[in-house]
C-alpha cells in the first residue's frame, strides 16, 4: 500500500540521515579539527570572523542566490541535477502574527 511505501521511505531516510550525522561528527569533524578547522557557533564568532562571514556572504554567496518561493499548493519547481539548493522556511515571530 502507499502508506506502506511511504513508511518504509521515512525509515530508511532517517536510516540515512543518522548515518550522515554519525559521519559529520565521528569522522569529519575531528579530520577537519587536525588541521584546525573547526565550526563554532555565530555568537561566539570574533568581530573579525563576523565581519568576514558577512563579505564572504555579500561577494560570494549572495550575488549567485536566486530565490525561489514554493506555497504548499504549488507544484514544486523543477530542481537542476548537480545544483546546490539552500531551503529555507521564514516564520513571522508569533508577537507579529
Amino acid at each position: 500500500s502507499i502508506t506502506e511505501q511511504l513508511d518504509a521511505i521515512q525509515l530508511r531516510t532517517s536510516q540515512m540521515i543518522s548515518q550522515q550525522y554519525a559521519c559529520y561528527l565521528q569522522e569529519l569533524e575531528p579530520a577537519l579539527a587536525e588541521h584546525n578547522i573547526q565550526r563554532i557557533c555565530l555568537k561566539e564568532a570574533s568581530v573579525k570572523h563576523r565581519e568576514a562571514a558577512d563579505r564572504i556572504f555579500q561577494e560570494e554567496i549572495f550575488p549567485v542566490l536566486s530565490p525561489m518561493a514554493v506555497h504548499a499548493t504549488e507544484d514544486l519547481p523543477l530542481l537542476v541535477n548537480h545544483a546546490l539548493y539552500v531551503c529555507v522556511q521564514i516564520a513571522i515571530p508569533k508577537a507579529k502574527r
